[in-house]
């Protein structure tokens, strides 16, 4: 009976296979799971098991129609199809084009770290406990050695502050569709590490999502501590917050009756107030002029006549990282924000130390306190070559910011195709915050396609600022101050722009600095000032009544500078040089072609005293002679006639010849005069015999001779003056 038995199983076998294989093969071909076991594990897939705990090889394309879930490493080099909702615990790596209709989850997919997998029932172990706190999954992935991290689609909150170094991607599937909401009291993220100077290129990045403050999203500006994005070492900067009264007669000063000022603020620090008397707005934000002390401050004027917003309740300033999680030490460059929107914090983005050649792509920043703000505390070790390009800085309580302070910060910043636009609080008819406000005198600010848009407060300069092809419009509150423009630096220069104000205040601040202005359209007064406060005003003015350049202290000390109306004149063109140590005068050179590679000499001289030199000669009236000695010239002559009572008539081409003569037996002739006079009747001569009181009597004899008569062999000086 037994071998009746095995026989049978033996006969059945091949088919009992062939079913099996006919089940599997069509839905997975080139499946491989070993040799041994193949058979067995075909079999406990189709009918029992998904989940696949090994590191299996998939080469050919399979299709998985359950839910797998896959714990080990399997490889997959095909094109596998996942129907449902794979789960990947483990790191698979496919070297293919995989097809997911499901929600993927796994810890790591070709080298990138997925922050959300440490929500997952079973995360992988570089998670640490993280859960679902997205920052903290973020960090322990980069602890792990993680070069790219990946936030997917989702909202998610956290108190963690992410801490991103130069070597690693941060990334959302989109800044619409990742959103981080920060609940922290410190910095949601830093970007910096402790690898020193040198050897980065633009690899550290944070894109593709947005980050929102505690206190939300879309609340201007926003009433916290709280920073967004942070950006190389900490300067150490303490925040605070407290309540207090700003001048209700509109003045300046500020008196805490909580919290604490810190003496150690930089200079144009923002603070943002509640309650504030701007109509229906309960927050504003300004900046710090000084810090009297620990209950009592100034700020920067934000309206006329030197008054400042009245406000009386709470008081916000957001401090730099803890030097405990980023040390001044540590550097920030060469990081980019790409496509990201930081939303709701006391400060958008700040520079920190050591942070330089950072790139800022299609980015938004808005309600926050400050957008982007660049303290002088960094004392010359960031700023260089920081890049904005797209996107926009808008509805915040102050627009872009770098701090008014004696230590140069080096910072040049260069904006492109950007968008800064009401950072004003909504609805307000007295108040904005500045657009642009640069503080610092060695930093350059360029402008290049961009679109100011406010109702006040267009830009305030300290340094050299540079606008090109830019429009700023709707200065509609201009009044708030008197004037859009603040230019407090001689070398600043607007052109090919629109300035369009709708408002009753002018363009420019007449207190400040001349702006040189080449091929702009105004749409309103200038307001420009009209002199400088040094000791020599002068102004660089081009050819265009509206084109207007240098001014005041800002004069090197040599120079020349073009004016207008200097001495009080009407329509009166002014040439200034400061000669400094030098000769001085002006010098007039041609060139021709060979210019500049050649050093010519000046074909027309003034001294500095007015002497007047040219070498050609000069000519008087279109149709005068020309006179080769400027001693020559006879400078107003006049003619009066032959009546007693002179005619005055003026004659712009009278000449005069003069000398001395022996005569020879009581005559002389003077000959060869050129050029010659017109005719004898428009020739006057005169004598005298310096050798005794003899008569003389001197006529001419031609246009271009002269007969002097007198005594023996004196001597004889002569003149003759006509035209």
């Amino acid at each position: 009976m037994s071998k009746r038995l095995l026989i049978l199983l033996l006969l059945c076998a091949p088919c009992f296979a062939q079913q099996v294989n006919q089940d599997f093969i069509p839905a997975s071909p080139g499946l491989n799971l070993g040799h041994s076991n193949q058979r067995w594990n075909i079999f406990a897939q189709n009918l029992d098991v998904s989940v696949f705990t090994g590191n299996p090889a998939f080469t050919g394309n399979p299709v998985f129609s359950g839910t797998p879930s896959f714990t080990g490493t399997p490889a997959f080099s095909g094109t596998p199809t996942f129907s449902t909702n794979p789960v990947f615990s483990g790191s698979p790596l496919f070297s293919g084009s995989p097809l997911i209709s499901g929600a993927a989850t796994a810890g790591t997919l070709n080298g990138i770290y997925n922050a959300a997998s440490c929500a997952a029932s079973s995360p992988p172990t570089w998670c640490s406990g993280a859960g679902s706190d997205i920052f903290l999954a973020a960090n322990n992935a980069i602890a792990s050695g993680a070069s790219s991290v990946y936030l997917p689609c989702a909202s998610y909150t956290t108190s963690t502050t992410l801490l991103v170094p130069r070597y690693v991607s941060v990334r959302g599937c989109s800044s619409y569709k990742t959103t981080i909401t920060y609940t922290g009291t410190g910095w949601a993220v830093v970007l910096a590490d402790t690898l020193a100077a040198g050897g980065f290129g633009p690899l550290g990045e944070i894109s593709d999502l947005t980050i929102c403050g505690p206190s939300g999203c879309t609340t201007p500006p926003s009433t916290n501590t709280a920073g967004g994005i942070y950006i190389g070492g900490s300067d150490g900067t303490v925040g605070g917050s407290g309540t207090a009264t700003v001048g209700s007669s509109g003045n300046c000063t500020v008196t805490a009756t909580s919290g604490t000022f810190q003496t150690s603020w930089p200079i144009w620090q923002p603070i943002t107030f509640t309650n504030s008397s701007v109509s229906g707005n309960p927050s504003v934000t300004q900046l710090i002029a000084s810090i009297v002390d620990s209950t009592h401050l100034t700020l920067q004027p934000s309206l006329s006549g030197g008054n400042c917003v009245a406000a009386n309740g709470n008081w916000y300033v957001t401090g730099s990282p803890s030097t405990g999680i980023d040390p001044g030490t540590n550097f920030g460059d060469s990081y980019n924000l790409n496509r990201i929107r930081v939303l709701g914090f006391g400060i958008g983005v700040q520079f920190g130390k050591q942070a330089f050649i950072n790139s800022i792509l299609q980015s938004q920043f808005s309600f926050n306190g400050a957008g982007i703000w660049i303290p002088s505390t960094l004392a010359g070790t960031s700023g260089e070559n920081i890049n904005m390009e797209g996107g926009s800085v808008r509805n915040n309580g102050q627009g872009i910011v770098l701090a008014k302070g004696s230590a140069p910060t080096d910072t040049d910043v260069h904006i492109s195709s950007v968008s800064i636009d009401y950072n004003c609080p909504s609805g307000s008819t007295t108040y904005c915050g500045w657009a642009i406000a640069d503080g610092d005198s060695s930093a350059i600010v360029t402008l290049n396609h961009a679109h100011i848009e406010q109702q006040a407060t267009w830009a305030q300069s300290y340094g050299i600022f540079y606008a090109t092809n830019s429009i700023f419009t709707n200065g509609t509150n201009s009044s708030s101050l008197g004037y859009l423009i603040d230019n407090e630096n001689s070398f600043s220069s607007i052109a090919n722009a629109t300035l369009s104000n709708g408002g009753s205040g002018v363009l420019f601040n007449s207190s400040g600095q001349l702006i040189q202005l080449i091929g702009v359209q105004p749409t309103s007064a200038l307001g420009l000032p009209t002199g400088g406060t040094a000791s020599t005003q002068y102004t660089n003015v081009l050819t265009q009544a509206q084109i207007v350049g240098q001014a005041k202290s800002g004069f090197p000390t040599q120079g020349i500078g073009l004016g207008w109306n200097a001495s009080g004149g009407t329509g009166e063109a002014d040439f200034w040089n400061n000669h400094g140590g030098g000769s001085g005068g002006w010098y007039f050179l041609d060139c021709s072609s060979s210019c500049p590679t050649t050093s010519p000499s000046p074909v027309v001289s003034i001294s500095a005293s007015g002497l007047l030199q040219a070498n050609a000669g000069l000519k008087a009236g279109s149709s005068g002679s020309t006179v080769s000695d400027t001693r020559e010239l006879v400078q107003s002559a006049h003619s009066c006639g032959t009546s007693s009572s002179c005619a005055n008539t003026s004659n712009q081409s009278n000449r005069m010849i003069f000398g001395t003569i022996a005569l020879s037996g009581g005559t002389a002739t003077i000959t060869g005069i050129s050029p010659a006079f017109t005719s004898t009747s428009t020739m006057f001569c005169w004598g005298t015999d310096i050798a005794a009181a003899n008569a003389v009597k001197v006529l001419p004899a031609s246009s271009s001779s002269v007969t002097i008569t007198g005594t023996g062999t004196d001597s004889v000086t002569y003149a003759c003056i006509g035209d």
